[in-house]
């Protein structure tokens, strides 16, 4: 804590991710208030809002790295950021469904390339020492933003309307594109010598060089895996939760927001402890025993017919996950060179997207057939076998492991 007292860029940093985070959830929940509110959409048009607005991280993660990487994290979150604005203000114009599922992609896009332009900022922004905390920090505002952006958003609708809800976004948009524009630029010596190594190749390629660079390294796909694994169970949580409350334990709707709340809780709490403990716990094996424990933990909630097995069995859920994300993403920042850092967080993104997606498809296949705690078992248990893999094969010394080269420049 005592780097953020002292490092300004570091906050300014914290603060444009905090309402970055916080403006895409709200945006998100303004959208599906729109869909349903103003243009009476049912359960496929809300669906397809989601898929809309989520799809584009799944499909762009390769190019949206090589962006990243090829004009530097800070331009792609001033860019992506001023045009999530001008979409949030469309929206409040929009006078069709269609119309709002169209922009609710735009905004999707903004988000997948924001997301891994502000993952690759931390090394660019401290010391290699602080890296760790820094991530962990940042972890603590995701978290963060799963509780208020939702409340923000959902407030805002109540309050001054859908439209009142977008402008909200919209200024939510612009005070994070002041906070980037802040940051300034900072010059990295080693991106000077790529810089100087000789012609830029095509895009096409950078985005190939990072996709054979994550193949060859084992760290990285070790580290995209086990991250994989929990997006299985965040997809499938999608699905059964809500089913689980209502069919197993027979309790009403404030229960299922009870149980969301204790989550949100208990990782927000627990990431205290990880931003404390950030440099000890960024070891392969301590990921892969909290993706274990997530899945374990998630068995228990959602395979219990108690109540109270569920309360404890989701709030060490929220534990575990907390000691995943931010370990992860120092891994892989220091299991890949600087100039790679875009693509790699990217493609770390888009195969948890795709994950979740895959999930949630199987979750309500599985629950149809055998029923939500079966369901529940086979899909969690995925979760904890991709994580005992991942402790059995240790590769702590990724970072000697050969890599192609990676020919993007490296900017601010």
């Amino acid at each position: 804590m005592g780097l953020l007292r002292r490092d300004r860029r570091l906050q300014r940093y914290l603060v444009c991710e905090s309402i970055s985070a916080i403006g895409s959830w709200a945006t998100l929940i303004a959208l599906w208030g729109a869909a349903g509110y103003r243009f009476d959409a049912g359960a496929a048009g809300v669906t397809l809002i989601g898929l809309g607005w989520s799809m584009p991280a799944l499909v762009l993660g390769p190019v949206v790295g090589a962006v990243i990487d090829r004009i530097g994290p800070r331009r792609v979150l001033v860019a992506s950021q001023a045009v999530a604005l001008l979409t949030s203000l469309s929206m409040t114009l929009a006078g069709s469904f269609a119309t709002l599922v169209v922009l609710g992609f735009v905004n999707g896009c903004c988000s997948a390339f924001a997301h891994p332009a502000m993952a690759a900022l931390p090394p660019r922004i401290v010391d290699p020492v602080d890296v760790a905390s820094v991530n962990a920090l940042v972890r603590l505002t995701h978290s963060l933003a799963i509780v208020v952006g939702p409340a923000l958003g959902g407030a805002a609708i109540a309050t001054v309307g859908v439209d009142g809800a977008f402008l909200v976004d919209a200024a939510t948009y612009l005070v994070g594109i002041v906070g980037v524009v802040q940051l300034g630029r900072r010059e990295d010596r080693a991106g000077q010598r790529t810089a100087d190594a000789g012609p830029r190749p095509s895009m096409w390629r950078d985005a190939g060089d990072g996709l054979r660079l994550a193949r060859a390294n084992p760290m990285v796909r070790r580290l995209i895996g086990l991250n994989a694994a929990v997006g299985v169970l965040y997809g499938s949580a999608i699905v059964l939760e809500p089913l689980y409350v209502r069919t197993v334990l027979h309790e009403p709707a404030s229960t299922f927001a009870l149980l969301q709340s204790v989550f949100g809780v208990t990782l927000l709490g627990t990431g205290l402890l990880a931003v404390r403990h950030a440099e000890r716990l960024a070891r392969v094996r301590h990921v892969a025993l909290s993706v274990i424990a997530s899945g374990a933990f998630a068995i228990v909630y959602l395979g219990s017919r108690s109540v109270v097995v569920a309360f404890i069995g989701v709030a060490c859920w929220g534990v575990a996950t907390a000691f995943i994300g931010a370990p992860v993403a120092t891994l892989l920042q220091r299991a890949t060179p600087p100039q790679a850092h875009g693509r790699i967080m990217a493609l770390d993104r888009s195969v948890d997207a795709a994950m979740k997606m895959l999930a949630t498809v199987v979750a309500g296949i599985l629950s149809g057939v055998a029923g939500v705690r079966v369901a529940a078992l086979v899909l969690a248990s995925v979760t904890v076998i991709v994580g005992l893999a991942g402790l059995v094969r240790r590769v702590e010394g990724g970072a000697g492991t050969p890599e192609p080269v990676v020919r993007a420049r490296i900017t601010l």
